[in-house]
């Protein structure tokens, strides 16, 4: 998608048709999806490196490789032992990325649950 660094406009459009054309999918897989939508934001390889750094828009954050998964165990955490201290991060999971900082989020929301009695 070369035109995403020339033309933020074509570039913009183009993340909308795409988007548009995925929630009509999912309306004819599950209708009245569309119409239950109260915000949509698209994701990008652009949109990942913008916001994480990562190289060329990786939604990981370290290559899938044994030597990375022993590495990046350090991460998962840091702060165990201490009282009311939760992480919930892009480095906190085996590779890193979106999926682990969103999975880890949920992991912290449980955890505080948990010791409020909800």
């Amino acid at each position: 998608m070369g035109f995403a660094q020339n033309d933020k406009k074509a570039y913009n459009k183009h993340k909308k048709d795409i988007t548009n054309q995925f929630i009509e999918q999912l309306e004819l897989i599950y209708p009245g999806f569309k119409s239950n939508i109260s915000i949509v934001d698209t994701a990008t390889p652009l949109t990942f490196e913008r916001y994480t750094y990562n190289a060329k828009g990786a939604f990981m954050s370290f290559a899938q490789t044994d030597k990375n998964a022993q590495l990046a165990s350090i991460f998962r955490d840091p702060f165990a032992g201490l009282s009311n201290v939760h992480i919930g991060s892009n480095w906190r999971g085996h590779y890193g990325g979106l999926e682990c900082a969103a999975e880890n989020g949920k992991v912290v929301v449980d955890r505080i649950m948990k010791i409020d009695g909800k």
